[in-house]
């Protein structure tokens, strides 16, 4: 409201001043959500004490309208900036846990209590979906929530759709649509939806950290003022805590074949040794520093088992090292590109890797020394078969995740045949199929049944 009275204080108010004062009068309108136009009072009294005439004050009164053009305001993300924190391999965590959504124009329709119906939220990995994030929505408190990314699906409240879920094929991205289906969908209700997203990370070696974008939208046609749709994006920071992952120790179960006075024999020839941490090191190369081989009998160890690596391939083993590289024309001298010690004694094979001397121990390596150890037994009268336990561990010691150095175990079967001075027939009883040459004798194996020493 605006009062105005004129004086002469030595200068006279005359009609040219006064109607230059009333043109100098201007109006604006702070709402941010003003209709479309107001209607202005303007009165203008006499002043008259008398000296006018016997009337007093008389006064007339006009109405000046003012028409507004509206501009869209965009709408407001606060709230999010805060960290998250998903441990791996747990329940999906809530990803915005104090953010709210407002903007001038939908807070003030609906009585003050907003109308947000076309509105759209978009939440997805800063820099574009990512196969490993997996976004839901959880039911609770006004919210029924039927369906998800992968598929489509729908949020209710009052028994009615206020939002739909878009199907984008995959849980990576979550496209939120607002809608009044008979069920208006206020301020309070989209960001009780905000509140109810929940994020996780599928992948069994994730990243320390991942940066989440949100992105609201006001779905402005034109009613909200020209300039059409603004959005305000936000980010919240999840923290990813690992869990070690166990090595997984593969091609067990196999039966080896030992002849009794014969030279050692390959006893993993088949097997292969996977870590889902240690392999996504070095580039994907895998790096195995610190992890360890042991092998022994099973129960124990026993005076009758001989564990040897056999220098081979990419290998050299030579005083109780393993080194990348042949041994051929000495190509490699002792103490170079070592990237595995072991020790054998007590009828026990212990091998520690490591990148200590510059050469890493990458997946490949591994495998190939599981594949150069052999096996021999020094009984006079052997046991028909042994197990074997073989044992790798992956020597976390924090990097790979909370939960400590874990190990894959396994046994190999390793079956024993004495061949006879007279006609070197085998002395088990055969069944299966199987050829093993050693020198100008040989024997077709099938299987073994007997557990007894054979003679």
């Amino acid at each position: 409201e605006l009062q105005l009275t004129f004086a002469d204080n030595g200068t006279i108010p005359t009609q040219a001043l006064v109607n230059e004062v009333l043109a100098a009068v201007w109006y604006a309108n702070s709402s941010d959500a003003p209709p479309a136009s107001v209607q202005i009072s303007i009165t203008l009294s006499d002043g008259n004490t008398g000296t006018q005439g016997p009337d007093g004050a008389l006064s007339d009164t006009n109405m000046a309208t003012v028409n507004i053009t509206v501009d869209n305001d965009a709408p407001v993300l606060t709230g999010l900036g805060n960290i998250v924190i998903f441990t791996e391999g747990t329940a999906a965590v809530q990803l915005a846990p104090a953010g709210s959504a407002s903007d001038a124009e939908l807070d003030a329709l609906n009585s003050g209590a907003g109308n947000y119906a076309g509105a759209t939220l978009a939440i997805a990995r800063d820099g574009g979906a990512n196969a490993d994030d997996v976004f839901s929505l959880l039911s609770g408190g006004n919210l029924t929530v039927a369906g998800g990314p992968n598929g489509g699906g729908t949020i209710s409240a009052g028994s009615n759709v206020i939002a739909t879920i878009a199907d984008v094929g995959n849980d990576d991205e979550l496209q939120l649509t607002f809608a009044d289906n008979g069920t208006i969908p206020t301020q309070a209700l989209v960001n009780e939806v905000l509140a109810a997203v929940r994020y996780a990370n599928s992948n069994n070696n994730p990243p320390a950290s991942v940066q989440i974008a949100i992105t609201f939208t006001d779905g402005n046609t034109g009613t909200q003022g020209p300039g059409g749709a603004l959005s305000d994006t936000g980010g919240t920071t999840v923290n990813i805590t690992a869990n070690n992952d166990a090595p997984v120790l593969t091609g067990l179960g196999n039966t080896v074949v030992f002849i009794k006075g014969g030279g050692a024999v390959q006893l993993l020839p088949d097997v292969l040794v996977s870590d889902i941490e240690l392999d996504a090191l070095n580039n994907g190369n895998g790096n195995y520093h610190a992890a360890r081989l042991f092998i022994q009998r099973s129960g124990g160890a026993n005076p009758d088992d001989t564990f040897i690596v056999v220098s081979s391939g990419n290998l050299t083993v030579a005083d109780n090292t393993i080194s990348a590289g042949s041994n051929r024309n000495a190509r490699v001298a002792t103490g170079a590109n070592v990237f595995a010690t072991m020790t054998s004694d007590n009828n026990e094979l212990r091998i520690v890797f490591t990148d200590a001397f510059g050469t890493i121990p990458t997946t490949a390596l591994v495998n190939e020394v599981l594949a150069a150890v052999h096996y021999a037994n020094s009984s006079d009268i052997p046991f028909a078969s042994v197990q074997i336990s073989v044992t790798f561990s992956d020597g976390n010691a924090g990097a790979q995740g909370p939960d400590g150095e874990l190990s894959a175990i396994g046994a190999v079967t390793v079956h024993t045949i004495a061949l006879s001075n007279r006609d070197a027939t085998p002395i088990p009883t055969l069944s299966g199929a199987g050829i093993i040459f050693l020198g100008a004798c040989f024997a077709i194996l099938v299987g073994f049944t007997s557990r007894r020493r054979l003679t």
